[in-house]
């Protein structure tokens, strides 16, 4: 929507989600005054879903023209976490997604 492209030019945090609709699933920036209750939170996400999300707001921020210096460390960041040996470990996978979760805020 409009509202997450203003959050996004203002270099503001917009929370990446999946959308449920019926069976069909659709990348959804979550930033608007009435989040739907079919959003599933970033720290909810599944490690595909992570995947795609992530390759999604990479575009965004690129179309949006946000500075090179940003765009990259971003990249880098969801670049190490999908990278990352502890994935392949027991509990691995969610461990990095909190852990993406929680950085992102800050």
């Amino acid at each position: 929507s409009q509202y997450e492209i203003y959050k996004l030019k203002s270099f503001e945090y917009v929370e990446l989600c999946f959308m449920k609709v019926d069976n069909f699933v659709a990348l959804k920036t979550v930033a608007s005054l009435r989040p739907s209750h079919k959003v599933i939170q970033d720290h909810g996400l599944e490690w595909c879903q992570f995947d795609m999300v992530k390759n999604s707001f990479l575009v965004y921020i690129n179309k949006l023209n946000w500075p090179e210096k940003h765009q990259c460390a971003l990249t880098m960041f969801f670049m190490n976490i999908v990278s990352h040996l502890q994935w392949a470990e027991p509990f691995g996978k969610c461990a990095l997604l909190l852990y993406a979760a929680c950085i992102q805020c800050d």
